[in-house]
């Protein structure tokens, strides 16, 4: 009996190789450490791991119905606004929708008047006939000044009364020569044959400047044998060399428009 207890003390309290006590062993330290080499968690581990994951999907799903409610809220207050435009936008274009059919009515109820019927042609007549002269001002570049007045050389032909009416028409008149040192301006500047502001269409033989002057016979530049009044030469033209002849209103020739300041 002494020896067996003996030999129980002596297990108890050997030395390890080391010459160390041993340590006290824990069994549920090893048991765990057991499951742990043996892949398994504990109870308590997987529980509180479940739990954690529990959690993040109930936050994950109020967060998304947060947003969602948000995202609700927005829409429905972008819907109520486009409704709010678009009810706007219908009351607008019946609106423009009753004026244009207003317009429509007042339009035919005009079209059937026989007076502005006629207005409305002699609009029209008047707006053709401007567009036709100005298709003949050309490019108006420049106007050339020489003592007192502006000079404008057309280069289109056409008759002495058209001449006379674009003068007209930019504020001018056929070009009146009463000296011999705008006589020579001018046929300084001129590429064809022109027209100038000289008639004896009210009687024949006696000259007329546009202005209503008479023709001073101290200043005149007729070509020799000129006026001869053949054939009704009531206009007077101006030759390449600066000298005159009468010749008939109808012919087509280049103009000047004297515009004086």
């Amino acid at each position: 009996m002494e020896l067996t207890e003996d030999y129980e003390n002596l297990r108890k309290f050997r030395l390890d190789g080391d010459g160390h006590r041993p340590q006290k062993r824990n069994p549920e330290r090893e048991v765990g450490l057991a499951e742990l080499d043996q892949g398994k968690l504990s109870p308590r581990v997987l529980y509180t791991a479940l739990g954690l994951c529990i959690l993040l999907s109930v936050l994950t799903l109020i967060i998304a119905v947060i947003l969602m409610m948000q995202m609700w809220s927005e829409t429905k207050r972008l819907d109520a606004g486009f409704q709010e435009e678009l009810s706007n936008w219908k009351s607008k274009n019946r609106e423009v929708n009753n004026t244009i059919m207003e317009l429509q009515s007042e339009i035919s109820h005009l079209w059937s008047n026989r007076e502005v019927n006629n207005t409305i042609m002699e609009l029209q007549s008047e707006i053709s006939h401007l567009w036709s002269n100005l298709s003949l001002v050309q490019s108006i570049s420049q106007w050339k000044l020489f003592k007192q007045s502006l000079y404008y050389f057309a280069t289109n032909k056409i008759t002495w009364d058209k001449a006379q009416e674009i003068c007209a028409f930019m504020g001018a008149k056929l070009v009146v020569i009463k000296s011999g040192d705008v006589k020579e301006y001018i046929r300084g500047n001129i590429k064809c044959e022109h027209w100038i502001g000289l008639s004896d269409a009210a009687e024949e033989g006696n000259w007329h400047w546009v202005d209503g002057t008479k023709l001073d016979p101290n200043v005149m530049f007729w070509r020799s044998g000129e006026p001869n009044g053949a054939g009704k030469e009531n206009c007077a033209q101006m030759y390449m060399d600066g000298s005159w002849n009468d010749v008939s209103c109808s012919s087509k020739l280049c103009s000047i428009c004297e515009k004086r300041k």
